[in-house]
């Protein structure tokens, strides 16, 4: 599972550093991985998150570690 944050502003803002921006996803997430990060975007993955769907509950981090199908 991959998180996007797409933060509206008024006025333009700088990008975060890298450091800060994954202190913030580990605070709220745990353990995340940075994969991508540009002057405009960054992606994490969250190493051990559980989704919770109608039929099952998932551990996101087994998908990105490639563990399941």
């Amino acid at each position: 599972m991959m998180f996007f944050v797409h933060l509206l502003f008024e006025e333009k803002c700088e990008m975060p550093q890298q450091s800060v921006m994954n202190e913030i996803m580990e605070k709220h997430l745990g353990k995340t991985e940075c994969f991508s990060y540009y002057k405009s975007s960054a992606g994490f993955i969250p190493e051990n998150y559980i989704a919770h769907f109608k039929d099952a509950d998932v551990n996101t981090g087994e998908y990105a570690a490639g563990k399941r199908e």
